[in-house]
């Protein structure tokens, strides 16, 4: 192992840090895909620790904080999280240090208002068949969406009511 391919993969990886922050994992398929040898791969990596360039619980921290605006549960930032990655223990750690922001119940009905127009022209139970599964692949858990979706189709229900 020479010097300069330490120091060429070294300047690679602050390159691609400096766009947006990036998990350890990201780096090191990065230099992989740019075949750059293990060992190599490895000295960088803990070089960027060592600097605090890469930190996975940082890292983690950042990303849900960026987003939070977007509808998801608790389930779907894990699934992400896990796809970038990320420890399970770090994961679990950020997931409970975010809870009350990631309160299921709440973003579950905040996102299914932003969509419930697509459900008021069609039948009742397609229209709790289609929010439950719109629910289910953002990650909230299925009480949760039990729960919201039955609101949900009672407010369709007495607006069906109210204009016959």
């Amino acid at each position: 192992m020479d010097n300069y391919s330490f120091q060429g993969a070294l300047k690679s990886s602050l390159f691609y840090l400096s766009a947006r922050p990036r998990s350890v994992n990201e780096v090191e398929k990065k230099l992989r895909k740019k075949q750059i040898p293990d060992d190599i791969v490895s000295k960088v990596i803990l070089e960027l620790q060592r600097c605090g360039y890469l930190d996975d619980e940082d890292f983690s921290r950042r990303w849900v904080e960026g987003h939070l605006h977007r509808s998801g549960g608790a389930q779907k930032f894990a699934f992400d999280l896990k796809k970038k990655g990320i420890s399970q223990e770090i994961i679990d750690a950020i997931l409970t240090e975010y809870a009350p922001q990631l309160s299921s119940r709440d973003r579950a009905v905040e996102s299914l208002r932003k969509q419930l127009w697509r459900y008021r022209s069609i039948e009742t139970n397609k229209a709790r068949s289609r929010m439950f599964s719109f629910l289910a692949r953002r990650g909230f858990d299925v009480s949760t969406v039990r729960e919201v979706v039955d609101m949900f189709c009672k407010e369709l229900e007495q607006d069906e009511i109210t204009r016959s």
